[in-house]
């Protein structure tokens, strides 16, 4: 299974110590989505060259620290992501894990986020979403109101367990969401 990875530049070592863990590279093929310089390019340039690196990608995980959300490509990969029907995994860096909940739509992605928490329906309102998420960027926030979309938030420790991730992705994989990816990129 080939997964896209985004992070904002910041959190760069948290991306290498996810390539790194070595049972998890002998189970998927992960790339980095590549920060690149968006000032001077067009919606649909900054789309078209972030499809490229998409390529062939059945999974977008968003690493998740403090400034994702203000980050311009980040925001393009997710648009991208949603464009292509990607299954989407979030995972909250060890930094804002305190800050901000995981988040799971069934019991079977509850038990491979955390197979110690007994799980229950996430509630479908602004004010929750943005309370216990709140370095989520606008547009997955947005897209979790929705009653067809659903998206994992998963804490740091997933990575540390690779069946469990590779679980949680293929769960994102074989999902059908009908992602709202209407609003415009921010500039």
């Amino acid at each position: 299974m080939k997964v896209v990875l985004g992070f904002s530049p910041f959190d760069r070592l948290y991306a290498e110590k996810f390539l790194r863990a070595e049972e998890l590279s002998d189970l998927c093929d992960a790339v980095i989505a590549e920060p690149f310089d968006v000032a001077t390019m067009s919606e649909e340039e900054i789309l078209s060259e972030t499809f490229g690196r998409f390529d062939g990608a059945e999974v977008y995980v968003l690493l998740l620290g403090k400034s994702a959300a203000k980050e311009l490509h980040i925001d393009a990969q997710i648009k991208t992501a949603m464009r292509a029907g990607l299954g989407i995994v979030v995972i909250n860096l060890p930094f804002v894990e305190e800050e901000s909940g995981v988040l799971a739509h069934s019991p079977e992605e509850a038990n491979a986020i955390d197979a110690y928490k007994i799980w229950k329906p996430v509630p479908r309102e602004r004010e929750y979403i943005r309370a216990a998420h709140p370095y989520l960027p606008e547009r997955i926030a947005e897209n979790l109101l929705r009653d067809d979309v659903d998206l994992s938030i998963a804490g740091w420790d997933i990575c540390s367990r690779p069946a469990a991730f590779m679980r949680l992705a293929d769960i994102a994989r074989r999902r059908t969401n009908h992602y709202d990816f209407s609003a415009p990129l921010p500039r």
